[in-house]
């Protein structure tokens, strides 16, 4: 009994079901995260500054986006860089004891794979490395390396 108690403590429960509710994205949107902005509204008689985030499946693996006064009712946020295109999100609100999330899922679409990210990446490194060894070879011709060693002595 005391098992279940101290398990069923560290379960974040949404308590006065209301006070706080999400109302977008609250499910089958589609976000564009080339964008790089979601906006989130919600509802709430509360005052003080809620906690916005984005939660990915069923896990609560999330990352805070930012927060708000409750009273506003609406946000603009960054969309975090890091997110992988799915169908699988939701947001979550929370403002102490009071907790809100989408109803149903939605999609964030948008965002390049991490193999395009590589392949972008390997691009750049390329491009850079290419002007690097331009640069050297004219600096070589504009300033040609001074011939070092012993010096000879006229006789």
């Amino acid at each position: 009994m005391a098992f279940m108690f101290m398990a069923m403590a560290c379960v974040p429960q949404v308590l006065a079901t209301g006070e706080i509710q999400v109302t977008y994205p609250n499910g089958g949107e589609s976000i564009d995260a080339s964008i790089g902005r979601i906006d989130v509204r919600w509802e709430s008689s509360l005052t003080g500054e809620v906690d916005i985030y984005i939660v990915k499946g069923l896990e609560e693996k999330f990352w805070i986006m930012g927060n708000a006064e409750a009273s506003q009712g609406s946000a603009s946020l960054p969309l975090p860089v890091y997110l992988h295109n799915g169908n699988d999100y939701r947001v979550k609100i929370e403002s102490g004891d009071y907790i809100d999330y989408s109803d149903g899922y939605f999609s964030v679409t948008g965002n390049p794979s991490r193999d395009d990210i590589l392949s972008s990446w390997w691009t750049y490194v390329i491009i850079f490395s290419i002007i690097l060894v331009a640069l050297v070879a004219i600096i070589w011709i504009v300033y040609p390396p001074l011939k070092t060693g012993p010096k000879k002595h006229k006789k």
